[in-house]
């Protein structure tokens, strides 16, 4: 079992005011799953979107404020989102520290929709 260390894999800028890094995918042995450790500095946000298959998302630190469909929630660690595939779902960090979070979805992750910039 392959032991993989986060800080191993170098951090990118995926949007403005978030880094993160995919920790598990194909190209590192995994068949099914995909798992994504991002940092989330105040304001950065992941705008509305869908995707075809469900995902997960956990709070590890900081606070995040959620969408979810018709739910908006503000989590804490360890808070748990689950995004059912076809859902919209947004995430925006509010507060005025960084979040930490974790995601996880299929492997092969179809295209994600996006309902706003």
């Amino acid at each position: 079992m392959p032991i993989i260390r986060h800080e191993d894999i170098p951090a990118e800028q995926t949007r403005p005011g978030m880094k993160g890094r995919r920790i598990l995918n194909k190209e590192r042995g995994s068949a099914t799953t995909t798992m994504g450790d991002s940092i989330m500095s105040p304001g950065a946000k992941i705008p509305l979107h869908t995707h075809q298959n469900e995902e997960t998302i956990v709070v590890v630190e900081g606070t995040l404020d959620f969408i979810v469909g018709n739910e908006k929630k503000s989590c804490k660690p360890i808070s748990t989102l689950f995004a059912p595939a076809g859902v919209p779902h947004s995430i925006i960090n509010n507060s005025k520290a960084d979040a930490r979070i974790l995601t996880f979805h299929p492997v092969h992750n179809p295209q994600t929709t996006w309902l706003e910039q």
